[in-house]
């Protein structure tokens, strides 16, 4: 509650809207009730790892990306790069990708250039991100 509280009282209204709640920080909640990451997208995370191709200022999420990869293959797209995003473990939807979204605050509410597996690129649409870094799971990203 504590944490809750000061985190609240740093919250910047116009970035996040939505106040934290002490469920945001409730460190011993049971595995099955805890906000994970669907399970490729942590074995994508952890196969980009383990090739030495997972930036620095992403792994915030590590811990989170890790107990999810338990036991899982990683897919054959692992993830979709930009300077300042991540799109984890990306299939392809009517009008864009979806997948795990990381960014940081550079990224938001614009058009950014990722790079595919092969070396092609495409433009998709990060949404806003009302932090300066966020992990989202089922993100789409609209292509032009």
């Amino acid at each position: 509650m504590q944490t809750a509280l000061h985190a609240n009282l740093n919250r910047d209204p116009k970035k996040r809207k939505k106040p934290f709640t002490p469920e945001d920080y409730y460190l011993y909640q049971p595995r099955d009730e805890q906000s994970l990451p669907a399970g490729r997208a942590g074995a994508a995370a952890m196969e980009l790892i383990r090739r030495r191709q997972f930036p620095s200022w992403a792994l915030f999420c590590y811990k989170e990306l890790s107990i999810s990869a338990a036991n899982e293959e990683p897919p054959s797209l692992l993830a979709l790069f930009s300077q300042n995003a991540i799109l984890l473990a990306p299939f392809k939807v009517a009008g864009g990708f979806k997948g795990m979204l990381i960014a940081t605050e550079e990224a938001s509410d614009r058009w950014v250039e990722f790079t595919m597996a092969d070396g092609t690129t495409k433009e998709l649409f990060v949404p806003v991100v009302p932090t300066k870094f966020i992990a989202e799971d089922n993100v789409t990203l609209r292509g032009r």
